[in-house]
């Protein structure tokens, strides 16, 4: 799976729903390409996963960490603690979260721009880690 194909459609949507589901969608399907043990009730802790994230990311004190640590209860609920590989992907995510937020609301185009390099290059380094 190449989680750049994946996470393309969605990259930078204007619409902050969308951009929050996005993120919860696209690190479902990243933790699932490096491994990460799901159970029957997988469904339903995906849409679980979008609602936590879209709540965290409306929190003013949001930082990447909050990412980790929706996604660390997720792991903790289906029995598994995340390897090396997974904590990587993970805080290549919270990194794109990060990005996600600045561009949705910078206003000046070269800034926007700068932050959709690193936008890709932290999607870059994700598709280097689970291939």
């Amino acid at each position: 799976m190449n989680f750049d194909v994946v996470n393309i459609q969605f990259q930078f949507s204007k619409k902050w729903k969308q951009i929050t589901q996005a993120l919860a969608l696209s690190s479902v399907l990243a933790l699932t390409a490096c491994g990460a043990s799901v159970d029957a009730d997988f469904a339903k802790d995906a849409k679980q996963i979008v609602s936590s994230f879209d709540s965290s990311m409306k929190r003013p004190d949001f930082d990447s960490e909050a990412i980790l640590s929706e996604a660390q209860f997720f792991f903790d609920k289906w029995g598994k603690k995340p390897n090396k590989q997974e904590t990587e992907v993970l805080k290549h995510i919270s990194q794109m979260s990060g990005y996600a937020t600045l561009y949705s609301v910078e206003k000046e185009e070269s800034k926007r721009s700068e932050i959709r390099q690193k936008y890709i290059t932290e999607v870059e380094a994700i598709n280097k880690i689970i291939k």
